[in-house]
């Protein structure tokens, strides 16, 4: 329905963009939102796993302590390699796209001066700046959040839903009114 760009100019001076968010844009976004929580749980693994795996090996005989080395070598390696951004992102849009499908319908959002407007197939908003005052940049993607901490909300755009003549704009309108963090 919108695989090309489909943004255009209003008349407020903004940028309307037309889009649908896929399951995987959605995953994205969320897992551009949890990167800290993913790197906090990979470093306190990094340290529990090697001490417990210390503090019995030193406690028992050498073959029971080989057999702690290679059990605690293997969770460790299976924390991180299930605990990604990517894959966490993922998890949390299945069980978001299972209680409301809806949330990968069309989306329209004008970007404007005075704020943004957000329309779906079941519900319509408008924000004005101090809504979002922050904003975040994933593969593709513009996450508008209501703050910067991991709890914030936040409404994506993707950069192909915006027509490459009119990036200059929409990202002079975000530079204008919201604060890039990482």
């Amino acid at each position: 329905m919108f695989d090309s760009p489909a943004s255009s100019t209003t008349a407020a001076g903004g940028i309307q963009l037309m889009f649908l968010l896929s399951p995987d844009e959605l995953a994205t976004a969320a897992a551009s939102r949890i990167r800290s929580q993913v790197r906090r749980i990979r470093i306190i693994a990094a340290v529990v796993v090697p001490v417990v795996v210390l503090l019995v090996g030193v406690s028992t005989s050498l073959p029971a302590a080989i057999a702690v080395a290679f059990v605690g070598a293997f969770y460790y390696c299976l924390i991180f390699w299930r605990l990604s951004p990517r894959r966490a992102g993922r998890a949390a849009v299945r069980r978001q796209l299972a209680d409301n499908p809806f949330l990968t319908g069309s989306f329209t959002v004008d970007v404007e001066p005075a704020g943004v407007r957000v329309q779906t197939a079941t519900s319509s908003a408008a924000f004005a700046w101090a809504h979002f005052p922050y904003r975040a940049q994933a593969d593709g993607l513009i996450l508008l959040l209501t703050g910067p901490g991991r709890g914030a909300t936040g409404q994506p755009l993707p950069l192909r839903a915006v027509a490459e003549a009119h990036r200059p704009h929409l990202l002079g309108l975000l530079a204008g009114h919201t604060q890039l963090i990482s």
